[in-house]
């Protein structure tokens, strides 16, 4: 009888020093269109926050991915997750998703993503995504957000989180005169 045991997925903290750093950027880059990213030297500084984890993902000596979390009370807001090409669509999402549950445990988990719409070019690729963030414990909240205009889905796992309580997170995260600038506008249907 065969039996493969899944290896353990490990979070690194990713520093300005890092070795993966130009694997990192390039993934970042290439995951996320430009309209969506933050400055890449942004995400570096604000990960020295106590309130911000940028991890680099691991399975043994194998570089997987990104995430980049900002946390605020009792919630933990997914901002960033990618995986590299070479390892999508093998169960390395799920997996991250499942230690997310575990490692915060009484966090309410948030993440956005762009809005399910017949019109948009890449409408099959997001509703594959959100299936897959349904399939792994994450549902809707009763409003949108749009940013920069880009309209986005926000979904939450372990409780929902208030348009409100998603704003101060924000706050927090950017600072007021960022926050100023850049502010989400709150669609409700």
């Amino acid at each position: 009888m065969n039996v493969e045991l899944e290896k353990e997925i490990k979070f690194k903290f990713v520093e300005r020093d890092d070795s993966k750093l130009a694997e990192l950027k390039r993934l970042y880059m290439g995951a996320f269109p430009a309209e969506e990213r933050a400055p890449f030297w942004f995400l570096l500084w604000k990960a020295r926050d106590g309130n911000v984890d940028f991890y680099s993902l691991y399975e043994d000596k194998s570089w997987i991915g990104l995430l980049y979390l900002v946390h605020h009370k009792d919630i933990t807001f997914i901002f960033y997750f990618a995986i590299d090409h070479k390892f999508q669509s093998s169960g390395y999402g799920g997996r991250i998703l499942a230690k997310l549950s575990e490692l915060f445990p009484e966090k309410r988990l948030i993440l956005t993503i762009e809005e399910v719409n017949p019109t948009a070019a890449n409408n099959e690729q997001r509703e594959k995504r959100k299936q897959f963030y349904f399939k792994h414990g994450f549902t809707e909240c009763d409003y949108r957000l749009c940013e920069r205009g880009i309209v986005y889905e926000m979904l939450a796992k372990g409780g929902f989180v208030t348009s409100d309580e998603y704003t101060e997170l924000m706050k927090v995260f950017l600072g007021k005169w960022l926050f100023w600038l850049f502010k989400p506008e709150i669609l409700t249907d």
